[in-house]
């Protein structure tokens, strides 16, 4: 398919909506001295508490190191504790504490409120298309 405008590239797009969208969430996290990438984290943890780093940070699509930054900042605050494994010593578990499942709670419904803005107007269809199209371009390029 070929694009002939700048305007239309697929790189050109696909940053232009992911920054939009991350300043919209920063607006919603920064009340709570928070990153939208740690809120993340705090979310990801109340589906499934107690995952290791190691999987946060592929569920996240970080390295381990990127991820570990983000877990010292939300120890820091106190929103998460890191415990041993018990079944596998090399392995670091990450649990919610009840501030982190506190803030959570809190900015959950304003995130989903934005959510529902910046999906505002698509039919179900086209939003499950958008979500299957960016799933593949994601498979494509991270190999």
């Amino acid at each position: 398919m070929r694009m002939d405008h700048q305007a239309d590239t697929l790189g050109f797009l696909l940053s232009r909506t992911y920054l939009a969208y991350a300043k919209a969430a920063g607006k919603i996290t920064a009340g709570a001295d928070m990153t939208p990438e740690q809120y993340g984290v705090l979310h990801r943890l109340t589906l499934a508490d107690g995952v290791s780093q190691k999987k946060l940070a592929a569920i996240h699509s970080r390295d381990q190191t990127s991820i570990s930054k983000v877990l010292d900042k939300l120890e820091h605050k106190e929103m998460i504790v890191r415990r041993g494994n018990p079944t596998d010593r090399r392995s670091v578990l990450v649990h919610l504490t009840d501030k982190g499942r506190d803030v959570e709670r809190l900015l959950t419904p304003l995130m989903e409120a934005s959510n529902a803005e910046a999906i505002e107007g698509l039919t179900e269809e086209e939003l499950n298309l958008f979500i299957r199209v960016l799933n593949r371009i994601f498979g494509n390029v991270s190999g």
